[in-house]
């Protein structure tokens, strides 16, 4: 594909696959899960930490937050989940144009939240990555399940520090309170 060409949208059979692409394809799990479910069980968290005013987003943003939750994922209905380690070797390759290829209203929206609110994006990866640490920490097998709990956790540190040194207005120790099961 040309540079610069973009791919049609997405129609809704394409997205009602996120039903049955599968996650995980590199780590050992007591049970599978779809994108769909992964979205759903992320846009639960978003919900919970962005409808509470103690975080201190306004409305407009914490609807924002809950929409792109329920979308974050949906070009892996082409692409795949592609697992971290294969993204981390990508490093080139910026992933987000890929992912903005398949669909132009996608990537259209990504590349306004990333201009105009990028908290929005942040607050979602945050709660991706507490998804993600919830799932392993019950569906995981093994010590390479471990391993990647271990990476996932680092990265979910690193993201909550970026987090909080660029918004420091924003609650983000709710994420902490999220991701040890007190909320």
């Amino acid at each position: 594909m040309a540079e610069g060409t973009q791919m049609a949208k997405l129609g809704l059979r394409e997205l009602m696959r996120t039903g049955h692409v599968r996650r995980w394809h590199i780590v050992r799990v007591a049970r599978e899960q779809t994108i769909a479910e992964h979205m759903y069980r992320v846009w639960l968290i978003v919900s919970r930490i962005v409808d509470d005013d103690k975080f201190g987003l306004d409305q407009q943003q914490a609807i924002l937050c809950k929409e792109w939750a329920l979308l974050h994922d949906q070009p892996e209905v082409i692409t795949g989940d592609i697992p971290t380690p294969s993204k981390r070797r990508m490093v080139e390759f910026d992933i987000n144009k890929l992912e903005a290829s398949i669909d132009s209203d996608f990537g259209d929206c990504y590349n306004q939240l990333k201009s105009l609110f990028p908290q929005v994006l942040a607050i979602v990866k945050l709660a991706d990555l507490v998804e993600m640490l919830a799932f392993l920490q019950i569906e995981g097998l093994g010590r390479h399940a471990e391993s990647v709990l271990a990476d996932i956790d680092d990265d979910f540190r690193e993201h909550l520090s970026d987090a909080m040194g660029r918004w420091p207005d924003l609650r983000w120790s709710v994420f902490l309170e999220v991701r040890n099961g007190e909320i």
